[in-house]
């Protein structure tokens, strides 16, 4: 019979977080492991489906109830690379958004940045993260994870939103922590993924090598993008940089 259920994303920037527990999954058979892309995870969790999920920090923002690991994460301090905006118009001039199906935390972000930072409300909608069809459907596209580290930009501007961020506020941003309901989230479970992540630090080496094998069309960015681009801290600024983002959506009546 299957265990609690741990879900996480599917994408580069977690690897660090979830090597350890495939390698361990024989030594913890009460734990099963799967992979979702973040809107679908959020959702199944909310559910009840997952004991716990890496899940986008908006979702943590918007259900204060729920419980996280400390001091893990998925976040940046600066350029992410893996959360763009692609623009053809200049930004003070964008009236439309298509938003990446995938994800919840970058959308949300978006929406704070054009507002706040460019003072522009463009309307938004969903799309697949396919950047020619997204541009045939609005001004501006938002596009996530490895998709993102893959997309051609077609001549288009590229605003960072991991760097846009840290450059208007002066924090890092937590894109995803471990997220769950508290009578799941138990302590021997935080434990588990605590040391996973202690694990995946370690080991990060290791585990470049073995992404730039099995990732060949990303395999000339792993390595850079594992050690510069994304953090899995939770403490100090990276605290203040999510308290600052549960702020603006709350400002904004994102949260």
């Amino acid at each position: 019979m299957a265990g609690a259920v741990i879900g996480c994303v599917p994408y580069l920037n977690a690897r660090p977080l979830t090597r350890w527990l495939e390698l361990a999954a024989a030594e913890h058979p009460e734990y099963e492991l799967r992979y979702r892309v973040p809107s679908q995870l959020a959702k199944q969790m909310l559910a009840g489906k997952y004991a716990c999920g890496m899940l986008s920090s908006v979702v943590l923002a918007r259900n204060p109830h729920l419980s996280f690991v400390p001091d893990v994460a998925i976040a940046s301090n600066g350029p992410v690379a893996s959360v763009k905006l692609f623009t053809s118009t200049p930004v003070s001039q964008i009236r439309s958004v298509a938003l990446d199906t995938s994800s919840l935390t970058s959308v949300a972000l978006a929406r704070v940045l054009l507002a706040r930072r460019y003072g522009v409300t463009p309307t938004f909608h969903d799309a697949p993260p396919d950047l020619p069809i997204m541009l045939q459907q609005a001004d501006a596209a938002v596009i996530i994870g490895d998709p993102c580290l893959l997309t051609d930009p077609m001549g288009c501007d590229q605003i960072d939103l991991g760097d846009c961020w840290t450059e208007w506020t002066g924090l890092p941003f937590v894109w995803a922590l471990w997220i769950g309901r508290p009578e799941l989230l138990t302590e021997p479970l935080v434990t588990l993924l605590q040391q996973a992540r202690d694990w995946g630090v370690e080991h990060l080496p290791q585990i470049i090598t073995e992404e730039q094998g099995s990732r060949a069309e990303l395999a000339h960015l792993v390595e850079y993008y594992l050690k510069h681009n994304v953090s899995h801290s939770f403490s100090g600024q990276y605290i203040e940089g999510f308290a600052r983002f549960r702020q603006e959506l709350t400002e904004l009546g994102l949260a």
